[in-house]
């Protein structure tokens, strides 16, 4: 079976932030001598340095070439000066191929040879959505508890206003039933004074009846 040596040339920088990945600049050559099995990342080697130890590199920013325009490429040491030209911003690294500080694999997989990858780096490298990385899980923690907080104050906001609400509709009542009592009161006062002027009317008149 011939195994078919893959090229590609590095369209933007890649810095390694985990032991297992490989920095690449843009412009360089790199080959693999076997494709990516869960097409997010391709284990490869520099072409001007093809005894060093490999690395992951993701795929978005690779573009696959001929062994021709590989073999005929201006070597890394000739490119150095282009390498850190400004360059386009790299497409975004979806959330299944986010970097995790500790690898799972040992480095006994990173031969001097390239080996074929594992069938998906994202899982060898212990990323799932229940094994995230210390940093994402800071930064997760971190967001659960402002929104927790934000919930919490706009709850007790909510509640504060319906105890006012209730508070004032409380008033409200008290206020009426202090008026309508109020009234009543000096309707009371009213009849008193009109019964007192009857009884003084009926004396009165007792008294001129005795006296006739």
């Amino acid at each position: 079976l011939t195994m078919v040596r893959l090229y590609m040339r590095v369209l933007y920088d890649f810095s390694a932030e985990d032991p297992e990945e490989l920095s690449v600049a843009k412009n360089d050559i790199i080959f693999a001598d076997a494709p990516s099995t869960d097409g997010s990342w391709l284990l490869a080697k520099l072409l001007d340095q093809p005894d060093s130890r490999g690395g992951y590199v993701p795929i978005k920013f690779l573009k696959e070439i001929s062994e021709h325009e590989a073999l005929n490429s201006p070597s890394s040491s000739d490119a150095l000066s282009a390498r850190r030209r400004s360059a386009p911003q790299p497409p975004p690294v979806p959330s299944s191929e986010q970097r995790s500080p500790s690898p799972i694999r040992s480095r006994s997989t990173m031969s001097s040879a390239v080996s074929p990858a594992p069938s998906s780096y994202s899982t060898a490298r212990g990323i799932s959505p229940g094994n995230m990385s210390p940093r994402d899980s800071s930064q997760g923690l971190a967001a659960l508890e402002k929104d927790t907080f934000t919930e919490m104050v706009a709850d007790f906001r909510q509640r504060l206003k319906n105890v006012m609400e209730e508070r004032e509709d409380a008033f409200r009542k008290l206020e009426t039933s202090i008026r309508s009592t109020a009234k009543e009161i000096q309707l009371c006062q009213e009849r008193n004074s009109q019964l007192t002027q009857r009884i003084i009317e009926l004396d009165n008149w007792i008294e001129e009846e005795r006296q006739s």
